[in-house]
């Protein structure tokens, strides 16, 4: 199964990510790499989060009321089972989270609140492209998926501490 709308999904969960690593890593150089710029950031990490699920959730009410097997498959494998755990997780802790929190004016006022949000967010965008790769795998999650996404949030981590 294949859509249009994949491309755009991945786009903007991409740019999401840059963006919030972005954001993390002038954060972590001090108030000052982000001063006057704290309610720039949070509304345009705000507005790529809204983009985002709408193209995501369109696209999930498109396939679902098509109703065709070979387009519904690709949900199916992602919504039963374990996978339906991580779609929640990433819809909640993936979206629901950080744009609650995006709306607060802490965020927009003060830009070390945007540090929380800006290494929140990779750590799901990771999650979703997991949810999106593994279960076309046909088997279940292993130690060798398990580690790898462990390695890329520790590699991650360890980058925005020493960026050298």
């Amino acid at each position: 199964f294949y859509s249009a709308s994949f491309g755009a999904i991945l786009l903007l969960s991409a740019a999401l990510l840059a963006l919030a690593v972005a954001v993390a890593l002038a954060a972590r150089q001090g108030t000052a790499a982000l001063m006057g710029q704290a309610q720039n950031h949070t509304n345009l990490l705000l507005a790529l989060s809204i983009i985002w699920i709408y193209v995501e959730a369109t696209t999930l009410i498109i396939v679902w009321g098509g109703d065709l097997p070979h387009e519904v498959e690709f949900y199916l494998k992602r919504l039963e089972g374990p996978w339906g755990g991580v779609a929640a997780l990433w819809a909640v802790g993936g979206f629901l989270l950080p744009f609650l929190y995006l709306l607060t004016n802490l965020p927009k006022r003060e830009a070390r609140y945007l540090l929380p949000v800006a290494l929140w967010i990779p750590l799901f965008r990771l999650l979703h492209l997991a949810w999106y790769v593994l279960p076309a795998l046909g088997r279940g999650v292993g130690i060798g998926e398990v580690l790898g996404f462990l390695g890329l949030g520790l590699f991650f981590l360890q980058r925005l501490r020493n960026p050298s």
